[in-house]
């Protein structure tokens, strides 16, 4: 080999990297750039241009410009993107997104759907897009399906109730991830403009009206936050003055559009805490007068105002012998002590196996039903205990809710004589009789003729109230809707809980057991039934589980009798409860009857809890169950969904009901 050759091959190793390099760069720039010009000759933003591609329809229009559009041969992505005629569409007039994440299939549908999927669902968002836009497809074209974000774990999703009031119907699917939709015609509704003076806000609230019955004449719409929208603390004042003068208080965030629309449909004045709610405002007669209130800070204040200045744990107290404060006296205290509750009755099936519940489930500790005596209290709506000096009674086994939130309100009620407090948060089924009631028992035992602030809750409590021995007229109704009313009691009686909110296994077993028995009829009806406590609700639409038929099937192969406690009396359910020695169900109130049950009898709850739950859930029933030689068996044999709507695994559920220890 020559020199020249010697010399030439070092410097060919080091340029060729290099070369191939540089080469590769071009290559890149060029392909990237081609791909550039390709995506834009395929892509179409319909708000930009007038130049719509062919397949782009405007079958109505309006003042506004086009209100409808279809689009032939369309393929709709998840993120409401769409491709028709291998060009891809965008418009945020529209509601169609732009192109991020392709669908793993693509699934034909045969009829023409319209789709509306790029808006919140929150409420304000169902005034100002998501009501506008079903209204107008309704009147466009009655009946048609349209498609929606999925709402599977949502069934009472006002969406659904619009689209009934609006005369469309919801499509038999959802455009849920991983599938596009292809269809022959598929419409899309331009949402409303920003402004409220768009006929669409304004036809959808005549929609709504027509249907409406209530006939106020003025109206305050509210958060209902005892500090206003921005955390002003005024805000309190100025809503106690519009409802003295007159005008009915309406929380938009507790009530259902359609709701407000029946209450605001008559109103010929209507005042908003911020512009945010003004098309709420659209509701009310054409004619009516709308004001955004005045948050002017007042002086001075209206001495029945009430503000919490601070707070005293009575659990810390009750439990160490601290002090309490003044007014506050302990009258009546259990003469036992309540010991620590074994969980050796609770299984729980989880991947395929039956296990038993850990121990290290025991956090807390039940006080037994200690009653406390609490002079010139003020009660809020939520439970809250509060002294004349501000002092907020906190603990959640002396009965204050957990996350309580800051009480400033007037006091609108006083009552004469003493009264025993019977609120709980939840206004379940299942915890009126597992909190209230004992409460109430205690409470009535130490004072029967005393009344009861009692919560106004969605199901009939009286049966139950009676069967304490709390006549009708004992009963004084409080509304968590009013946070701000605020009732002062010369004497309140307050019941320790009978076990902590947060559902731990250290629950007063004998002060159930006492309770229970109190309740029990003397004459035992049916003895040694085994029943399954369906619902009313065989589609699961309402929540729950998502395939509740084949709960159904499984319960009546394994010998159950179905009963549907929704169907019987308080009473009914009561005499159920105590002639039935295997009891099972989907997680829920009903199963609350359980510690009524006799003694060794057996569980059985499909429960829905994350598995990173699993060693340390465990109800109230654990320890009324085990009290009595009863067992509770916890099955988690879910395939999908989450705790408010869930389907369950019909053959890991054969398999946990096969095995049952």
């Amino acid at each position: 080999m020559s020199l020249d050759d010697q010399r030439k091959r070092p410097n060919q190793r080091e340029q060729s990297p290099l070369r191939a390099f540089r080469d590769h760069a071009l290559i890149h720039r060029v392909t990237s750039r081609i791909r550039r010009t390709l995506a834009v000759l395929r892509f179409v933003d319909l708000d930009s241009t007038t130049n719509w591609p062919d397949s782009v329809t405007v079958v109505e229009r309006d003042e506004f410009g086009p209100l409808v559009i279809a689009i032939a041969d369309a393929i709709v992505f998840p993120n409401g993107s769409v491709t028709a005629g291998g060009r891809r569409l965008v418009s945020a007039r529209f509601g169609i997104g732009k192109h991020r994440d392709e669908a793993t299939e693509v699934i034909d549908v045969g009829t023409p759907c319209a789709f509306l999927l790029s808006v919140r669902p929150t409420r304000l968002n169902i005034v100002k897009s998501i009501g506008p836009s079903l209204a107008t497809l309704g009147r466009f074209s009655p009946g048609v399906a349209v498609v929606v974000p999925d709402l599977s774990e949502k069934p009472h999703h006002p969406i659904k109730t619009l689209a009934n009031a609006c005369g469309v119907t919801l499509a038999g699917f959802a455009i849920t991830r991983g599938a596009a939709r292809r269809t022959g015609s598929a419409m899309f509704v331009r949402l409303p403009s920003p402004t409220i003076a768009d006929g669409q806000v304004t036809r959808f609230a005549e929609t709504l009206r027509g249907d409406a019955t209530a006939t106020p004449t003025s109206v305050y719409l509210e958060y209902n936050n005892l500090r206003g929208p921005l955390g002003d603390d005024s805000i309190v004042d100025v809503r106690f003055d519009h409802e003295s003068a007159g005008a009915r208080l309406l929380a938009v965030n507790r009530l259902s559009v359609d709701a407000i629309a029946r209450s605001v449909s008559g109103a010929s004045s209507v005042f908003v805490e911020s512009p945010e709610l003004l098309p709420f405002s659209e509701f009310a007669q054409p004619t009516a007068s709308v004001t955004i209130v005045d948050k002017a800070i007042r002086a001075p204040r209206d001495p029945s105002r009430v503000t919490v200045t601070g707070s005293f744990d009575m659990d810390e107290a009750l439990r160490d012998g601290l002090a309490l404060p003044r007014g506050v006296e302990v009258i009546s205290r259990p003469d036992y002590t309540v010991d620590d509750t074994t969980v050796d009755a609770h299984r729980f099936f989880r991947n395929g196996a039956w296990r038993r519940q850990d121990s290290s489930v025991l956090r807390e500790r039940s006080l037994g039903p200690w009653l406390i005596s609490v002079t010139n209290a003020i009660v809020a709506p939520n439970g809250s205990v509060l002294l004349e000096d501000g002092t907020l009674l906190a603990g959640t086994y002396f009965g204050g809710p957990q996350n309580v939130i800051p009480i400033n309100g007037w006091i609108t009620d006083e009552r004469s004589g003493r009264a025993g407090l019977a609120i709980t948060m939840s206004r379940a089924f299942g915890n009126g009789l597992m909190q209230v009631a004992p409460r109430v028992d205690a409470v009535n035992r130490f004072d029967p003729t005393t009344s009861f602030l009692v919560s106004h809750v969605p199901w009939n409590d009286i049966a139950q109230m009676n069967a304490l021995g709390v006549a009708p007229e004992r009963i004084v109704r409080v509304h968590q809707e009013q946070l701000q009313h605020l009732v002062r009691v010369p004497e309140l009686i307050v019941s320790t809980q009978l076990q902590p909110e947060s559902r731990t296994a250290r629950a007063d077993s004998r002060w159930m057991s006492e309770f229970v028995a109190r309740l029990t009829p003397e004459s035992a009806h049916t003895p040694g039934r085994r029943v399954y406590l369906a619902r009313q609700d065989s589609s699961g639409l309402r929540g729950g589980c998502a395939n509740r038929l084949e709960l159904d099937l499984i319960a009546a192969d394994f010998g159950y009798e179905k009963v549907i406690p929704e169907l019987l009396t308080f009473d009914e359910q009561l005499r159920l409860a105590t002639s039935t020695v295997d009891m099972f169900g989907e997680q829920g109130s009903a199963l609350t009857w359980s510690m009524f049950m006799p003694s060794e009898s057996r569980l059985v709850t499909v429960q829905s809890k994350p598995d990173n739950l699993q060693n340390r859930y465990v109800t109230f029933l654990n320890p009324t169950l085990a009290a009595r030689g009863s067992r509770f068996f916890d099955v988690g044999a879910v395939r999908a969904g989450g705790h408010l709507s869930f389907e369950v695994d019909p053959r890991a559920l054969r398999t946990a009901m096969e095995q049952l220890p």
